[in-house]
């Protein structure tokens, strides 16, 4: 996910610019996932249903897209005490918030644990809890923090291994990583059979578990050092999108022509290269300023406000009787989709004006882990010359401003 200004993200090269596209698909798969959830009230047909249920793979953007969007506006100033805090600004308060909401005021709505649980929620450590009661607990949507807590703990880990190495190298991460999403599932199976732990809780081992998950980050991470290395995709957004729509069409495809239904790792598997060459091309087209609809303020905005839409919008969902609009009796029907979405989109709106940006902001303000200086993410010498690689590409005086600022 993107992050707001700050001062230490004001030291960077101005040859590093803000991705606005990215920042617009974030709706977009934020809006996948929202469909996921609600888009039964727009139909009963059962072959919609088999569709809508693939939306759950908007989740795996999300987590590629976090990866290349941490790496490419890392700051070589930052330390790793910072980086965390700015984390924590960016996704606790709106999930605390909701979190709290869910439990307290729609109690009926969603499964409430007991206080291991709840703590385990606010903590965000819930993803590692195998008890659905736990990960699926008071905010149901929250278990990606989970997930997206764990990969920000490891970044300043992964990232120090990865920025700056051969091109050769950072391929083959991207190889094995990809290949290995498929293949750990693959092996479970095959070793477990179907009465085997791993089968049994693949819900949780395959979906939830934050340790699997973090290939589609790390996937993220390791394109990102490819792109900071100068790295630009030959092939066109378009192709990108291309490619993912027509992989998504044959799962949907199987799931409602021949009942076959596609283990969601072999899915992610098969999707998640095709997300990051989509989020690579959209990276360059605003990287070079191409004209691009993703950069529109209206789509921007609404990509601001992507992360209060994903965690507001079951509690919307569950608030109110939404089937009993625009028909004589409760079924489903798309003037009462049409409303809950309206409604949703507005209310992420104002949540991310009235409350995520404001707190965040003043949390970024705070200098926790500035003063004093301490180790950096990124070793200076090896952050100097990855980025010194990377923006010679794009503005060949950048380097000299770089290696000359204080």
């Amino acid at each position: 996910m993107t992050s707001s200004p700050d001062a230490d993200v004001a030291q960077r090269p101005a040859a590093v610019p803000q991705l606005e596209s990215l920042t617009s698909m974030r709706f977009f798969a934020a809006l996948v996932v929202v469909v996921h959830h609600a888009g039964w009230m727009a139909t009963s047909s059962h072959a919609a249903y088999d569709v809508l249920e693939i939306g759950y793979i908007g989740v795996s953007f999300f987590f590629v897209l976090s990866g290349f969007v941490l790496t490419w506006s890392l700051s070589l100033t930052r330390t790793t005490r910072r980086f965390y805090w700015l984390r924590f600004a960016r996704i606790w308060p709106l999930h605390a918030v909701t979190a709290a909401y869910a439990g307290l005021v729609l109690a009926n709505q969603f499964w409430v644990p007991g206080a291991a649980g709840i703590t385990a929620i606010f903590t965000c450590a819930h993803a590692f809890v195998t008890s659905k009661h736990t990960y699926y607990g008071l905010n149901g949507v929250s278990w990606s923090l989970g997930c997206e807590a764990f990969f920000y703990l490891l970044f300043p880990f992964a990232v120090r291994l990865l920025l700056g190495r051969s091109r050769r190298l950072l391929w083959t991460v991207v190889a094995v990583d990809v290949v290995a999403i498929a293949v750990i599932p693959w092996a479970f199976y095959t070793i477990g059979g179907p009465n085997g732990w791993a089968a049994q809780h693949s819900d949780w081992v395959f979906f939830i578990n934050p340790a699997f998950r973090f290939g589609e980050f790390l996937l993220g991470v390791a394109l990102g050092c490819l792109f900071r290395d100068g790295w630009r995709p030959s092939l066109p957004l378009g192709f990108g999108v291309f490619a993912a729509t027509a992989t998504t069409g044959v799962v949907a495809w199987l799931a409602v022509a021949h009942g076959i239904r596609t283990p969601r790792p072999y899915y992610a598997a098969a999707v998640v290269p095709w997300f990051g060459l989509i989020i690579a091309a959209a990276s360059a087209n605003d990287v070079t300023r191409r004209p691009s609809m993703l950069r529109s303020p209206t789509l921007v905005f609404l990509g601001e406000a992507s992360f209060a839409l994903y965690l507001t919008h079951q509690i919307v969902q569950r608030s109110f009787n939404w089937e009993t609009i625009g028909s004589v009796r409760p079924g489903p029907s798309a003037v009462a989709f049409g409303c809950y979405l309206a409604v949703v989109i507005a209310v992420a709106a104002a949540a991310h004006r009235l409350f995520e940006r404001p707190v965040e902001r003043a949390l970024r303000r705070l200098p926790v882990g500035s003063r004093p200086p301490t180790e950096r993410i990124v070793p200076p010498a090896t952050a100097v010359a990855a980025l010194t690689q990377s923006v010679t590409v794009e503005d060949p005086g950048a380097a000299q401003r770089l290696t000359t600022r204080p």
